[in-house]
């Protein structure tokens, strides 16, 4: 798990580990500072706070908090997040660590420039990376890297199986258990659910509950923070995308006495889950898939 620790003034807390550098090697730091949102970027030694690329300025907020961890990275697959593939990801899971002011996630990233290495952010419908330096906003930087996570598995499946291991993170009403999945549709990927004796995953889109004979399970037991109106929760991990790359999560809600499975993304006011052959949109409060 990734851990923030809280900050002033230019103070990199001890036992922060660097995640990038400039030219002439000096350590930076992921930081996050609330401004318009939250917006991730970087500090290192000696400035007044942290930095970070905003409406064509990099801009100094001397409250922040600092990344702690060393961070695993993964390249960005043809200018989208990456999301990992089944149970051999060889990378992992973008995580929201950040957000707009219209509740947009952000993404720590980082790309060179200048002979360095700099964290910054990205988002939907960005050209690349985005960072601060020398006063300015450089935007669109490709290739870039994502912070990610691995805590999760996704395991392949088909016709109804439920690969031996997986944990339930959702139940019926009757207490049969429900299962996490994700599923391709269209050129997207979509979180629902599986439950024996299903043949298939469902998936709500479209406003009605998708089957599909393909699908991946999640193998953990999830962890999972309350949220509701279509925000996203701190650390939520990236489970799937619409066909123009606008990413999804997983999320789960009561229904008709049950904890059903689903997706949410900003802009849904709410979890969308399948029920009856129908996708309910809209449904709150709801619980967001959060890294481990």
């Amino acid at each position: 798990m990734y851990t923030w620790v809280a900050a002033l003034g230019g103070t990199i807390p001890t036992g922060a580990r660097p995640n990038g550098t400039e030219k002439a090697g000096i350590p930076l730091f992921v930081a996050r500072a609330p401004y318009q949102g939250l917006q991730p970027g970087k500090i290192r030694a000696g400035s007044d706070g942290a930095l970070f690329a905003y409406n064509g300025q990099e801009i100094l907020e001397g409250r922040y908090e600092v990344l702690m961890n060393q961070g695993q990275w993964a390249p960005d697959v043809a200018g989208r997040l990456p999301i990992g593939a089944g149970s051999s990801a060889p990378y992992g899971y973008a995580i929201a660590f950040g957000h707009d002011s219209d509740a947009t996630p952000l993404f720590v990233a980082r790309a060179r420039h200048a002979g360095g290495l700099h964290p910054g952010k990205y988002r939907h419908g960005f050209a690349g990376a985005h960072i601060g330096f020398d006063g300015k906003e450089i935007a669109g930087i490709t290739p870039f890297e994502v912070l990610v996570d691995s805590a999760y598995e996704w395991i392949p499946a088909t016709g109804g199986a439920i690969p031996a291991g997986c944990a339930p993170n959702g139940e019926e009403a009757s207490g049969e258990p429900l299962y996490l999945v994700r599923a391709g549709l269209g050129r997207g990927i979509h979180p629902g659910k599986i439950r024996p004796p299903w043949e298939a995953a469902d998936v709500p889109y479209d406003g009605q509950e998708v089957q599909r004979p393909a699908y991946e399970v999640l193998f953990n037991a999830g962890s999972w923070r309350s949220a509701s109106g279509g925000l996203l929760p701190d650390g939520a991990v990236v489970c799937g995308f619409e066909a123009d790359g606008t990413p999804l999560f997983a999320a789960r809600a009561g229904f008709n006495g049950g904890v059903h499975l689903g997706k949410v993304r900003p802009g849904l006011r709410g979890a969308s889950i399948g029920y009856g052959g129908r996708e309910i949109q809209g449904v709150n409060p709801y619980e967001v898939l959060v890294q481990l």
